[in-house]
């Protein structure tokens, strides 16, 4: 899957690809800031936001992004089903299955690809 999402994802999200590194994002921060105390103030911006990435990836978006590098129309519907429901561990004991509305699971092999 990774060499297929590879095709879809913006070349600036840099993270969890193959031949992608997310230290990229700070040297080019770092040589945005050089080039405008070089040439002087600006218009720019930049923003790179990692906090909690995978608490708050919606499924609308997640599906989304995914539509565009699947080529059988059965995979989606069973990628999806697979995230939809979720048991909580409470003190060792396991919850009825409730809806995951945003995020990707923890530890699953999946997560990093999807985000």
């Amino acid at each position: 899957m990774a060499p297929a999402l590879s095709t879809c994802i913006n070349r600036y999200q840099t993270g969890f690809l193959p031949g992608r590194f997310i230290v990229e994002n700070g040297l080019a921060l770092k040589i945005l800031m050089e080039q405008t105390s070089v040439r002087g103030p600006q218009h720019v911006g930049m923003l790179l936001d990692q906090e909690k990435a995978y608490d708050r990836v919606h499924p609308s978006y997640m599906k989304n992004r995914l539509s565009c590098v699947l080529a059988s129309p059965l995979v989606l519907p069973r990628l999806s089903a697979i995230g939809n429901r979720v048991h909580i561990n409470i003190n060792g004991y396991f919850t009825d299955a409730v809806d995951q509305q945003r995020g990707l699971r923890q530890r699953d092999p999946l997560s990093p690809l999807l985000l």
